[in-house]
C-alpha cells in the first residue's frame, strides 16, 4: 500500500472517531496514539492502517519460509538469485525489484521495529538438518553460530552448509563432524568448547524437515495479530515509513 494511500486512510478513520468534517473541528479530547493503542493499554484497539500493511508483508515471509516452493516462490528464486530450499526472507532484492519486493526487503531496515520484531520471532527448528544451515540459521542467545563463534567460523570448511553436512547418525545418536583448516591455536580451544558444547544442544531427528517457527504465538504459526501486537507503538511505526 502506498504511504499517501495509507495516511488517506488513517485521516478518514481520525475524522470519523473524533467526528471532523471539512469545515468544523471539534476538540479531541484523546490523542490518536491512545485510540490505536490495544484495549488491555487503555486504547480501543483501532491500530494504524500502515502497521497492518507491514503485517501483511510480513506474512508474506512467513509464507516463503513454510510453503512448499510455490509458483509465487519460485519466479522470485529464479528472478533474484535465490535458492529455493532458503527458509528465511531477509535480503533486500536491490533497487531494480519491484514494489512488492521492496516493500518486503524494507520490513528488514536496519534498526526498524518490523526488523526486530521477525529477527527474534522468526526461528529456523532443527529435524532432519536439510534446510537449516548452521552457521547462520541457528541461533545461541539471540545471535547466530557465525556471530557467537567467529574464529571457528572462519577456520570452518564449509561455511554455508546444512546443520545435515556437519555430522553422521550412528544408530540412534547424532556425532557432530566440523572439519576445520587447520589445528588450533592454544588461545582458540576454549572458543573451540564452547561451541562444541552448543552445537551438542541441537537434536537433529530423522521425522521431519526442519520447519519455520514464530515464537511470538504459542502455536508456532505467524499470524498478522501477534504481529501487530508486538509493535509497541503503532503510532510511531506508521511515521517511521
Amino acid at each position: 500500500m502506498p504511504v499517501s494511500v495509507a495516511q488517506k486512510i488513517e485521516r478518514l478513520k481520525r475524522d470519523f472517531f473524533w467526528g471532523d468534517a471539512f469545515q468544523k473541528k471539534k476538540i479531541h479530547s484523546i490523542k490518536w496514539e491512545v485510540l490505536c493503542k490495544r484495549k488491555k493499554d487503555g486504547g480501543l484497539s483501532i491500530g494504524s492502517v500502515q502497521c497492518m500493511n507491514k503485517g501483511l508483508l510480513a506474512k508474506w515471509v512467513w509464507r516463503f519460509g513454510v510453503e512448499n516452493c510455490p509458483l509465487w516462490k519460485r519466479v522470485i528464486c529464479a528472478k533474484y538469485g535465490i535458492q529455493r530450499d532458503k527458509l528465511q526472507w531477509d535480503w533486500d532484492c536491490g533497487a531494480g525489484s519491484s514494489v512488492f519486493t521492496k516493500s518486503i526487503g524494507n520490513l528488514f531496515s536496519n534498526g526498524s521495529t518490523s526488523a526486530q520484531i521477525l529477527n527474534e520471532g522468526l526461528r529456523v527448528l532443527v529435524g532432519k538438518g536439510d534446510r537449516a544451515r548452521l552457521w547462520t540459521d541457528i541461533l545461541v542467545e539471540g545471535s547466530s553460530l557465525k556471530e557467537a563463534f567467529p574464529r571457528i567460523f572462519v577456520l570452518a570448511v564449509d561455511k554455508m552448509g546444512y546443520v545435515r553436512n556437519f555430522g553422521r547418525r550412528e544408530g540412534s545418536d547424532w556425532t557432530w563432524e566440523i572439519i576445520l583448516r587447520r589445528n588450533l591455536f592454544d588461545w582458540e580451544i576454549e572458543q573451540w568448547r564452547c561451541f562444541l558444547d552448543c552445537v551438542k544442544n541441537i537434536k537433529v531427528m530423522d521425522s521431519i524437515s526442519d520447519p519455520l517457527s514464530w515464537v511470538f504465538d504459542s502455536s508456532g504459526e505467524f499470524f498478522v495479530k501477534s504481529f501487530r501486537n508486538c509493535m509497541k507503538d503503532e503510532q510511531s511505526i506508521f511515521k517511521e515509513v
